[in-house]
């Protein structure tokens, strides 16, 4: 068989966003994209008495987090059962003008990929 036969999971979500009917499937994160999303989460944070302390953080640091999810946990996007491409445009787009599915993709991959996060110490 060998390793590179091997392809990560996925899962399908759906939900109704603006009137729409959006379909999203997500796949588990690769260990690069992981350690990106890490890196830019842990940007201008210290840790202090075992707490977070937030410091300096931007909105592009924010931006960087969802940007490492939408390209590397979505394999497809679809509104009304168009397919949306994964590239710049729709990132942007999505970025400037539908938060509300901004939240719903990240929440799809991070929940698909047991909020990894969450759990790192």
């Amino acid at each position: 068989m060998g390793i590179k036969n091997i392809l990560p999971e996925t899962k399908v979500y759906t939900t109704e966003l603006y009137g729409h009917k959006w379909e999203i499937e997500v796949k588990i994160l690769s260990y690069k994209a992981k350690q990106e999303y890490l890196a830019a989460m842990l940007k201008n944070k210290k840790v202090k008495n075992e707490e977070i302390e937030l410091a300096n953080i931007t909105a592009n640091d924010l931006l960087e987090t969802f940007k490492v999810i939408f390209f590397n946990g979505v394999n497809y996007l679809k509104v009304d059962g168009e397919e949306e491409k994964i590239d710049k445009d729709t990132y942007d787009y999505l970025i400037n003008n539908l938060s509300l599915a901004c939240e719903w993709i990240q929440n799809c991959v991070l929940e698909f990929n047991g909020n990894f996060f969450l759990v790192k110490s």
